[in-house]
């Protein structure tokens, strides 16, 4: 129940504070805390032409495979969760000579509107939208039980994916099966922990709700503090995210055999700024494999090699 204009009461009978309007403000990038301005992209404002970000991106993880593993080939290329193709179409033009996407569901052919957005993005030496096209190959594949060969690529890339694998460990297992000795993958994901772990569809009011509310509580919060949001918001963050702690990704990528070359949690000032000792004692409390650097990264990129 809500026990006074700013305090959610959970059945443990603890309240937790909440700021009306903190959700928006995350997202929107207005929220301060103290002197800190977040500056976070809006999922509620998308850019003008999204597909320059996505550029972005993939520059950055083509760049920091580059960095780390020099000499790494781009001969066959894997994207797991690639959804529309939009990371591979990058790729492709990057001179990545063939990409493979995969992603849960049936694929089909890259959507006219990134054809279109590609061509506004792309630079003087990006190649049309139709030849970095022809690169790319989608197909309908899990990697927690991948079809897909033994050995068969030389870099791995994923985007926003990896917190929605259900079992983490078997997919880095995966990965380690389709590189090549030697290959490389870059994988990003937005952790469950952040602030922003529950994603635009079900943050609430009350900061890192999602990590300090039993399920039960976390989707009365939703109804009590967000009476309009979409009715699978619970749902989303109980059963399509996982609960991956930095600790759990070291563990899971060193059972794959795998080496890591960086792992690069992006942590934020402001997070760290509006986390308090109550918050963090009972974050800590329901997931003992959690600590403080979880809950103040909203993006963990980590690069790993299948040594030769």
């Amino acid at each position: 129940m809500i026990t006074s204009a700013a305090t959610f009461r959970d059945r443990h009978g603890v309240d937790h504070a909440f700021t009306p309007g903190f959700a928006r403000t995350l997202f929107d990038g207005s929220l301060v805390v103290g002197p800190i301005h977040s500056g976070y992209p809006s999922a509620a404002q998308p850019a003008a032409n999204p597909m320059a970000g996505v550029r972005n991106r993939v520059a950055l993880g083509v760049h920091a495979i580059d960095l780390l593993a020099p000499g790494t080939p781009t001969s066959d290329t894997l994207v797991i969760g690639a959804d529309d193709g939009a990371e591979c179409l990058w790729l492709a033009a990057l001179n990545h000579d063939r990409v493979i996407g995969i992603n849960l569901t049936p694929p089909g052919s890259i959507p006219d509107r990134l054809h279109a957005g590609y061509e506004q993005a792309r630079g003087p030496d990006d190649p049309p939208a139709a030849q970095a096209a022809g690169r790319v190959f989608l197909s309908q594949d899990n990697i927690e039980r991948s079809a897909l060969p033994d050995r068969a690529f030389d870099r791995v890339y994923s985007w926003q994916t990896f917190e929605h694998i259900n079992d983490p460990a078997t997919a880095f297992r995966e990965v380690a099966r389709l590189l090549r000795p030697g290959g490389v993958a870059f994988i990003e994901y937005n952790p469950f922990f952040s602030i922003d772990g529950a994603h635009w569809l079900a943050t609430t009011d009350l900061p890192w709700a999602h990590a300090r509310l039993d399920d039960t509580d976390f989707a009365r919060a939703l109804d009590e503090l967000m009476p309009d949001h979409r009715p699978e918001a619970a749902a989303f963050v109980r059963d399509r995210i996982n609960r991956m702690s930095l600790a759990d990704l070291k563990d899971h990528i060193a059972a794959a055999g795998l080496t890591i070359l960086a792992l690069l949690p992006r942590t934020r000032t402001e997070d760290l700024l509006a986390l308090d000792a109550g918050t963090l004692e009972v974050i800590l409390r329901l997931h003992p494999r959690a600590e403080t650097i979880d809950l103040i990264s909203r993006i963990v990129r980590v690069v790993v090699r299948r040594e030769p």
